[in-house]
């Protein structure tokens, strides 16, 4: 009785050894299967919502005072994208006129240096530099080297947003369901997508992202299950 005691429970606890490790092996491989998942929606999503950007840094030096609504410019060739043109500091867009291949701009600086950057992009949009100021005392700007980024589009996800869920999850090729959100830092500007089921395990992707048409930081939350 006591060796067939013993061995029923080792058979008892092969069983259980064995069940762990099998249910455990299933768990891993959806967890795996998911989280793959969620890298390849990421990645289709992210290729639809972006535009290719080019940026060019620039700087203007002034002497120990500031300088109100100062007229600056610089002479420039665009391969593309000229009427996407926009003047930024410190991410705030600053008044810009656009007069062949010179580019001017209105700007307060402080003392020393003053950090500009000018941005242009694949959008086919109507011209943005279309400001109204006279342009006098203008001083030039050297700029540096073009640095290539990608930007999140608001009139792609203003396209996404318009899109049947379904037809747009089958154009990416997307299989598992997901969810998209989008946010600024005061409010969620937008959320598209389907609502992840109760009891069901959820994969998220945060990314940090900056907006083509304003330059604010976004945050983009990416969920499936």
């Amino acid at each position: 009785m006591n060796i067939d005691w013993v061995i029923s429970i080792g058979v008892f606890l092969l069983f259980i050894v064995w069940a762990f490790t099998f249910y455990g092996q299933l768990f891993n491989q959806e967890a795996d299967t998911v989280s793959s998942a969620l890298e390849k929606i990421s990645d289709g999503l992210l290729k639809n919502l972006t535009v290719k950007v080019h940026a060019v840094p620039l700087k203007a030096n002034v002497s120990n005072v500031s300088v109100s609504s100062k007229i600056l410019y610089i002479d420039f060739r665009w391969p593309f994208g000229k009427s996407s043109t926009q003047v930024f500091k410190a991410g705030s867009s600053k008044e810009c006129i656009i007069s062949g291949n010179r580019l001017y701009w209105q700007s307060d600086l402080v003392p020393h240096i003053n950090g500009f950057t000018m941005k242009y992009s694949e959008q086919d949009v109507a011209l943005r530099c279309n400001g109204d100021f006279a342009i006098v005392n203008e001083t030039p700007v050297i700029p540096f080297a073009i640095e290539e980024k990608e930007e999140i589009s608001w009139a792609r996800v203003s396209g996404m947003n318009d899109t049947n869920y379904s037809v747009f999850k089958a154009r990416l090729g997307i299989i598992r369901d997901f969810n998209i959100t989008i946010e600024n830092s005061s409010s969620v500007k937008l959320s598209y997508g389907l609502n992840s089921p109760r009891a069901t395990d959820t994969f998220s992707k945060k990314l940090l992202r900056n907006l083509e048409e304003t330059g604010e930081q976004i945050t983009i939350r990416i969920l499936t299950w």
